[in-house]
């Protein structure tokens, strides 16, 4: 419901604020007031062609910059959702000429109006998936902190699956992972894997290895199976193939199974 709400204010909101659509009503507006001046930073020299035309037939002008602002509210969310594209995907010399007015739309665009609307659009987009995503996880109930980073890494996994980012997600619950473990293992113990590693960065799978030649196993038993399938999610998500949703959502759940039995 709050959605749908939201898409309508956005679109009445978008009606006001094209930015070619604001400088072709203001040169309606200068022409009318004989102030020709207001327009020479804009266009220079091209004023006194604006005001010659004008002055020849001040109806076809009004009518013409008319629709030209019509014509840019109608398509500034085509145009937002190009420059957002453009600003986060490969394109290719000769294959994305814009167009006369998209042009224009960018030249006046001073203030990122275009990749206002176009995210505006796209989160109001993702407000209903979203919530459908979060009402499947429990709630994250144990009996002892970790630390400050851990909180932040099941933060931002959460929110990846929440907005569609099943590979980000599982790549972040096998840092969360990592995270916890290293903090609950002996820092003397982990200075001297450290020293074994020509980087000294100790990842998930070398924790693991690790963790299950130790005797007595410093984590319930149930652990390194449960941590073992969560690090090979992260892998592949990471190295070899995009995850889905149902990965993401495993993921999760793993990770949740796995922070309970480290941290009670």
């Amino acid at each position: 419901m709050y959605s749908s709400e939201l898409r309508d204010h956005i679109d009445f909101l978008v009606q006001d604020e094209a930015p070619a659509a604001t400088l072709a009503e203001g040169m309606i507006e200068a022409a009318e007031n004989g102030r020709w001046d207001d327009l020479k930073p804009v266009f220079g020299n091209k004023a006194d062609g604006l005001k010659s035309e004008y002055l020849s037939n001040p109806e076809r002008f009004i009518e013409r910059f008319r629709r030209k602002a019509d014509a840019a509210r109608k398509s500034l969310k085509r145009h937002s959702e190009n420059r957002l594209k453009e600003a986060s995907s490969f394109s290719f010399v000769g294959l994305s000429e814009l167009s006369a007015l998209e042009q224009f739309q960018r030249l006046m665009d001073a203030d990122n109006t275009l990749l206002q609307v176009a995210f505006a659009y796209k989160l109001v987009d993702m407000i209903d998936p979203a919530t459908r995503r979060a009402a499947r996880l429990s709630s994250w109930v144990v009996r002892e902190p970790s630390s400050a980073q851990a909180d932040k890494y099941l933060q931002e996994a959460c929110e990846c699956y929440y907005f569609g980012l099943y590979t980000a997600c599982a790549v972040m619950c096998r840092a969360l992972l990592e995270e916890v473990l290293e903090r609950k293992l002996p820092g003397q113990v982990l200075q001297r894997w450290k020293s074994e590693l020509r980087d000294g960065k100790l990842t998930l799978g070398f924790l693991l290895s690790k963790v299950n030649n130790m005797s007595p196993l410093p984590v319930p038993v149930e652990f390194p199976r449960l941590a073992r399938r969560l690090n090979e999610m992260g892998c592949l998500a990471a190295h070899q193939e995009s995850a889905k949703a149902q990965d993401a959502i495993h993921a999760l759940q793993l990770t949740r199974m796995c922070l309970m039995l480290l941290l009670g």
